[in-house]
């Protein structure tokens, strides 16, 4: 089978240099206005929005219903704050791979499957560009995200995408939400339905929902309750237990995101080989600790990784 792709925040920042990490993200959102007076102690010393993202989504034991439910209120206002940072730097690259086309170019050949943790759709938006490259081919968008959604231009009847085979369909698998899904926003929201931003509906089409964005706890428990994000991720655990070789692009497997990591420990096969892609090199000895003895392969350069890659040399 092809290579298994793992991306993280690095990615996006190798893409698109102005894509923020997430202490830059922290920063961001306070620069838009957000501000809590729930911010906790590691959120005022690191900006880690994801940690404090996670704790806003935790119920501690000693916690009051009432400061539980006002948590959960702010989560709610900052996954929107969230989805407006990152969907301004988004707009602003728009399948700009620039010298990386024969690289996207060859992710949809090879039927890529990716899993990753990002919100923002530079990548679904540099394969729809290298797709052109393809005269009479499409990459489709909404066949390619492993789980069901539905237009939200399905809402008045507008509803075209994915109507123009043959087309592309790599594999992604976005774990922790997009900032292109909605929902309600509810705490229970077992069968209901999740929509995805097609390009064809107007906004007010989607102004009544949430940004679908998933926190890096154990606490996730409320989000998995629905049918979809649970077959999402059972998919995503299908693929880290069959792949070969897994490629750990820009994801430097931090300890608050205890799922993602307990989830890859104990499913990827001891023979999957492992190449980590990320410019600080402590990230390969993490990786390490968590994973084992295996056959490891690390750069340091993303451009290096992306050259091999594109000219078979991996």
């Amino acid at each position: 089978m092809a290579d298994l792709f793992f991306l993280g925040a690095g990615f996006s920042k190798f893409l698109h240099s102005d894509m923020p990490l997430m202490t830059d993200l922290g920063r961001g959102i306070q620069d838009m206005g957000y501000h809590s007076d729930l911010y906790n102690e590691e959120f005022k010393r690191s900006k880690n929005v994801e940690s404090f993202m996670s704790y806003l989504n935790e119920e501690l034991p000693y916690e009051r219903e009432s400061q539980y439910l006002r948590k959960i209120a702010a989560a709610k206002d900052l996954s929107r704050y969230i989805w407006e940072v990152i969907s301004s730097h988004d707009a602003s690259y728009r399948g700009k791979s620039g010298g990386k086309h024969k690289f996207f170019c060859k992710l949809l050949t090879e039927h890529a499957s990716v899993i990753t943790l990002n919100y923002d759709l530079l990548l679904e938006s540099s394969l729809e560009s290298a797709a052109r490259s393809f005269p009479g081919r499409t990459f489709n968008l909404l066949r390619s995200y492993g789980m069901p959604l539905t237009p939200v231009s399905n809402r008045d009847g507008s509803g075209r995408l994915g109507a123009y085979p043959p087309n592309f369909r790599p594999k992604i698998f976005k774990l922790h939400g997009s900032i292109n899904w909605f929902y309600s926003g509810r705490s229970s929201y077992y069968g209901e339905q999740i929509y995805v931003r097609d390009g064809f509906g107007d906004s007010h089409l989607w102004e009544d929902k949430t940004p679908l964005i998933i926190p890096p706890t154990f606490s996730k428990s409320s989000y998995f309750n629905n049918e979809s994000i649970r077959f999402l991720w059972n998919s995503a655990y299908i693929e880290l237990k069959k792949c070969k070789k897994i490629i750990l692009f820009g994801y430097s497997m931090p300890g608050s995101d205890s799922v993602v990591k307990t989830m890859m420990e104990n499913c990827l096969s001891r023979e999957a080989k492992v190449v980590v892609v990320n410019p600080d090199q402590s990230v390969l000895h993490r990786v390490q600790l968590s994973l084992g003895e295996r056959e490891y392969s690390y750069y340091g350069s993303g451009e290096e990784f992306v050259q091999k890659y594109t000219d078979g040399n991996l």
